[in-house]
């Protein structure tokens, strides 16, 4: 697959960036950094493919860690508004810290950020899909119908499989097994058709967020506090 063929591929993020910016107004507000995030990846996937690409690799790979801080920080943050550190509010606060201390450390001191690291995205990307697990957990416990029109249900869902089969390749890559180059090739090409999967998980599950005003069960306690 050439670089065009997986642009192409990579802007599969415009479905669920259509499906936001049609449901932003009368969707729940408790949904926007999950929103923010879809925008901010479209924005990011035209600046890499029709700009980017020119210029050395060492800037690719600067960008490519700065959306990894942003997307951990948004996804963390949208977690919080899903009322799943309501109980512990001190551990959204520490893992935002912690991610943002652990970013610099592998980028400033362990490594540098001009170097292709993945230790600080196989650990986000492990407590994306605990995050999603246990949210997925509650609503089975609450939702036992109509799951298929579940958006946070859906959404959760595609982001196990985009964050475990993430972690399934980098963690291949940590382990530097010699001879294994075609091997890491073929997994990162069909990583390329996971993604679009999830996007267009990603669109339904937008389709059907909550209009404003009604909430999923364990996000009414969270409504006052945590709605922008």
């Amino acid at each position: 697959m050439n670089d065009l063929q997986k642009f192409l591929l990579s802007l599969s993020i415009i479905f669920p960036v259509v499906a936001g910016i049609i449901r932003y107004r009368n969707s729940d507000a408790g949904y926007r950094p999950f929103l923010l995030y879809i925008f901010i990846s479209l924005f990011n996937e035209l600046l890499v493919g029709l700009y980017l690409n020119d210029f050395p690799r060492n800037v690719r790979t600067v960008n490519w860690h700065l959306f990894n801080l942003v997307e951990c920080l948004l996804l963390l943050t949208q977690f919080y508004y899903w009322g799943r550190f309501k109980k512990q509010r001190y551990l959204f606060y520490i893992l935002v810290v912690g991610s943002i201390m652990g970013w610099a450390f592998e980028n400033f001191i362990f490594s540098n950020i001009y170097a292709f690291n993945y230790i600080f995205l196989i650990v986000y990307s492990f407590v994306l899909v605990l995050l999603s697990i246990n949210t997925i957990n509650i609503i089975f416990a609450q939702h036992h119908q109509l799951l298929h029109r579940n958006g946070l249900f859906i959404i959760c869902v595609a982001m196990i499989i985009f964050f475990i089969y993430t972690i399934f390749i980098f963690l291949f890559l940590a382990m530097d097994i010699p001879g294994n180059k075609v091997f890491l090739n073929k997994i990162f090409g069909i990583r390329v058709y996971i993604n679009v999967f999830t996007n267009l998980l990603y669109a339904i599950g937008i389709y059907y967020l909550p209009v404003s005003g009604v909430h999923d069960a364990f996000f009414k306690r969270q409504q006052k506090k945590n709605i922008l």
